[in-house]
């Protein structure tokens, strides 16, 4: 957090504290006014930083994907198509619970097959980006 304006920090902190409350307790037992309660900041000053425990997510997940990216930029993933793809699977599920955690990533995942949702077509767009990838 070096470097970083006050509002800045404030902004991580209110994220950090919500990660951690929607880990141990769930998302959806987790109200605004704790997070804020919690970060020690008023509710209305919580809604200055993020419009709903969602954009928390948001935040969060966007934190998470540029981390997993790094890791796998970083990451020495072996030479053939089968090594890469288990590579990359270890590097993503060890990123990902390092940033979410467990719990979290199941709630996330589980919002995101719900009927009506674009889940499976996202994994399957993954898939295909994936293996046009490795043609290259």
């Amino acid at each position: 957090m070096n470097g970083m304006s006050k509002g800045e920090r404030t902004r991580e902190r209110i994220g950090q504290i919500a990660l951690d409350m929607m880990r141990t307790r769930g998302l959806e037992q987790v109200r605004v006014e704790e997070i804020a309660r919690e970060a020690g900041v008023t509710k209305s000053s919580f809604y200055s930083y993020f419009s709903s425990k969602n954009e928390i997510l948001i935040h969060l997940l966007q934190e998470c994907v540029d981390a997993v990216a790094f890791e796998i930029y970083q990451a020495d993933l072996g030479s053939d198509s089968f090594e890469r793809l288990c590579g990359l699977a270890e590097v993503y599920c060890r990123v990902v619970e390092e940033h979410l955690g467990v719990d979290l990533q199941r709630v996330l995942c589980a919002i995101l097959m719900q009927p009506g949702r674009r889940g499976v077509d996202l994994l399957d767009r993954g898939t295909l980006l994936y293996g046009e990838i490795h043609k290259a």
